[in-house]
């Protein structure tokens, strides 16, 4: 009889709530599609903590959490280069904050109470760099693609022209902008160049008026 050998998946689960993460603990520790080790926290802080100093392969993430909530933590990862996949798991289904997150950098995101079946499947996805989102999410996407801007369906923007389109948005300096992106200020500008390009205005102010108006930024 061949044995199949299961993968070991590293998960950081990042939710306020005790008993959140009691119950995705037993629910991870019960499904038979691979191995967990497990490690959880309570804010974004500490998220910010422990991926600076241990490796994983996916974090699992609610959005509404004190000191640091859950999109500010993923892009804080971004500005400081830490590269994981990370799976929304909120009760929060707005499109606002569903479009913030996914700007933000998540890889996925699903509804709390999802089944253990679809926790599974999107934990396998996710760790992988493969999106997933439930169905009410995706309902959400699809809805609000009717009403985008035509210039942004036509021209996607990439994650690191959404995190410039954030920094121009909170004030940075390109200066400030290369040393929290690790990139130069000249690759910088080029990326303020594409953005005003993309999205069809004028200066860098005009690109803060268009992320409010679109509803881009929060």
């Amino acid at each position: 009889m061949t044995r199949t050998t299961k993968n070991t998946v590293r998960i950081l689960l990042a939710d306020d709530q005790v008993i959140i993460r009691m119950g995705l603990r037993l629910i991870l520790e019960s499904q038979e599609a691979f191995i967990p080790v497990i490690s959880e926290v309570k804010n974004g802080v500490e998220v910010i903590s422990m991926t600076s100093k241990n490796e994983y392969d996916i974090i699992i993430m609610d959005i509404q959490m004190p000191k640091m909530d859950g999109i500010s933590a993923l892009r804080k990862m971004n500005y400081s280069n830490i590269s994981i996949p990370v799976l929304m798991m909120s009760s929060c289904s707005d499109e606002s904050t569903v479009k913030r997150a996914i700007r933000a950098g998540a890889t996925g995101y699903i509804m709390k109470g999802a089944s253990q079946e679809e926790i599974v499947k999107a934990i396998i996805t996710v760790k992988d760099n493969q999106s997933y989102f439930s169905n009410d999410i995706t309902q959400i996407l699809l809805g609000s693609k009717k009403n985008m801007n035509p210039v942004v369906l036509d021209q996607q923007l990439t994650r690191r022209e959404w995190e410039v389109l954030q920094m121009i948005w909170e004030e940075y300096s390109n200066k400030e902008m290369a040393v929290n992106l690790n990139i130069s200020s000249r690759t910088v500008e080029g990326h303020r160049k594409n953005l005003i390009e993309k999205l069809q205005v004028k200066s860098v102010v005009g690109l803060a008026k268009f992320a409010y108006q679109n509803g881009y930024i929060s």
